[in-house]
């Protein structure tokens, strides 16, 4: 799944990020005399924080997205956890759950327009 690979690669950008502040901070290149708010360190602060809250967002995506898809029953909710979640194709799914590759593509639009229009009126109402 996307968001996944997304939050693997933000938790692998924080770990890198997080090294290179120790560095500046308490290693090698703390010996450097530098300083302000545009200064090296300031500028990993600041993007650690920026990371963070991402990853925090991803995170929550994912999990707000395992709790939609538990809503759903029988073949809809089949259909949604080996797209989304295990990250399976529709052909892939069609025969998964014996049923053929149109149907499946069918059922997904259907899903798709459902979804959609839930996030349409709930966007309408949170303005």
């Amino acid at each position: 799944m996307q968001l996944e690979n997304d939050i693997s690669y933000l938790e692998w950008e924080i770990q890198k990020t997080t090294a290179e502040s120790d560095r500046w901070l308490s290693g090698d290149l703390g010996q450097m005399h530098v300083g302000g708010d545009h200064s090296r360190p300031a500028q990993l602060n600041k993007e650690l924080d920026k990371l963070t809250a991402e990853l925090q967002w991803r995170k929550r995506a994912v999990t707000d997205l395992k709790e939609l898809i538990q809503k759903f029953k029988g073949t809809e909710a089949q259909i949604l956890r080996k797209k989304y979640v295990e990250g399976e194709t529709l052909e892939d799914i069609a025969t998964d759950l014996n049923y053929s590759v149109s149907y499946i593509r069918q059922k997904h639009a259907e899903l798709h327009r459902r979804l959609d229009f839930i996030d349409n009126y709930i966007g309408a109402g949170a303005e």
